[in-house]
């Protein structure tokens, strides 16, 4: 006799959604307990202006601690969840204007463009040009393919906006090289207290771009202070300190540049101090500076072609011969590899050798046979 599964189906589905909803609840509830005891703890301990600065961290605020639960269930993977506690928190606090640019942002985040928006224009009628909801419109602009620069130049403009929008729009400004309207912005960022080590890295940039040499190091040794690990940072660094005459320093950086970058960028760090090294006549630490970058496919042909010509001035010949390989195997060989490989060749083999037959062949390795003359028959 065949069972009835239809009805366990129901059930199971029923069941489903019975524990997602009541999870939803669960957290709903745990979010709202911890805003109540909030509400208590902030007015028990509310900031009092005669306090010393250094009297210790004040409590969060309710709308600061709904924020901080949200991202950390966004952490585990609870976006859903996340998403309902806020909504709650804004439903029960209409005039709300700090936690909605993170409700909007979980909205944009899950491809619900609209409701972000709702939220935004809900803040812009309460507060008109309200920087972060001119900033997150912009975004949403943005990801939906349409202009969202005017909507975060007018948060720029707001004079609260702080240092995150202003550094924000400055290196947007420095990306599209319109470096006379990014430098009062990325200051201003600077003035406000940014810790944002990218900020400084743009001004040094545009400092550097400007040939104020000591101005971009003083910019650049701060972002390094600021995130010692971000290997931007390290790089220009690097390229000031030779423009100042500062090789052994310049190293220094560009060492620490490739250390930290990755990808294409630790291949242009690598080339970077291959041609530092090459100034220095050091001819083999170029070579190996090189030879790292041809790793990576966007600088293997030039890099290893910049291999080749330092191994042959370390009289290393063995290897400029397998770096002038790669170079001469990807694409077209340009006339200057052919010259070079010739050379390396000739360097290695011999002119006699080279001109009779390929770099490496069989006949290279016979001793008294002569490739120009053809193999003579045994005498009987």
């Amino acid at each position: 006799m065949a069972k009835n599964t239809s009805g366990k189906t129901k059930n199971n589905t029923q069941g489903d959604s019975r524990r997602l909803s009541a999870r939803v609840r669960v957290a709903a509830i745990l979010l709202a307990a911890i805003v109540v005891a909030s509400v208590a703890l902030y007015i028990a301990f509310s900031p009092d202006k005669t306090v010393a600065p250094d009297s210790g961290p004040r409590p969060l605020t309710p709308a600061e601690l709904a924020i901080s639960q949200a991202r950390n269930l966004m952490a585990i993977g609870e976006t859903k969840v996340a998403l309902e506690g806020l909504k709650q928190f804004v439903k029960n606090n209409p005039g709300d204007t700090v936690v909605r640019p993170t409700l909007a942002r979980i909205y944009l985040h899950i491809n619900q463009p609209d409701k972000a928006t709702e939220q935004m224009d809900i803040m812009l009628k309460a507060v008109p040009n309200h920087p972060k909801a001119l900033w997150i419109k912009g975004l949403i602009a943005f990801a939906g393919g349409g202009d969202g620069m005017k909507f975060f130049r007018r948060a720029a403009e707001q004079e609260t906006a702080g240092a995150m929008i202003w550094g924000n729009f400055g290196m947007m400004m420095t990306d599209k090289k319109d470096t006379a309207t990014a430098r009062p912005y990325l200051i201003k960022a600077v003035e406000a207290g940014t810790s944002d080590a990218r900020i400084y890295v743009a001004l040094g940039q545009i400092a550097f771009e400007e040939n104020r040499f000591d101005e971009a190091y003083t910019y650049l040794k701060e972002a390094t202070v600021k995130n010692p690990e971000y290997a931007r940072g390290w790089a220009l660094l690097g390229e000031v300190q030779k423009n100042l005459g500062e090789s052994e320093a310049a190293m220094a950086s560009l060492r620490k540049a490739a250390k930290y970058a990755s990808g294409v960028e630790r291949a242009g760090v690598l080339v970077q101090l291959g041609q530092l090294l090459k100034t220095r006549k050091d001819w083999a630490g170029a070579a190996k500076a090189f030879a790292r970058a041809v790793d990576y496919p966007a600088m293997r042909q030039s890099a290893a072609l910049e291999a080749a010509k330092c191994y042959y001035f370390a009289q290393k010949y063995a290897l400029a011969m397998k770096n002038i390989d790669v170079a001469a195997k990807m694409n077209a060989p340009t006339d200057e590899i052919r010259a070079w490989k010739l050379k390396i060749e000739d360097a290695r083999f011999g002119p006699e050798k080279t001109a009779g037959a390929p770099a490496g062949s069989l006949l290279d390795t016979l001793p008294g046979l002569d490739p120009k003359k053809p193999k003579e028959s045994p005498k009987k």
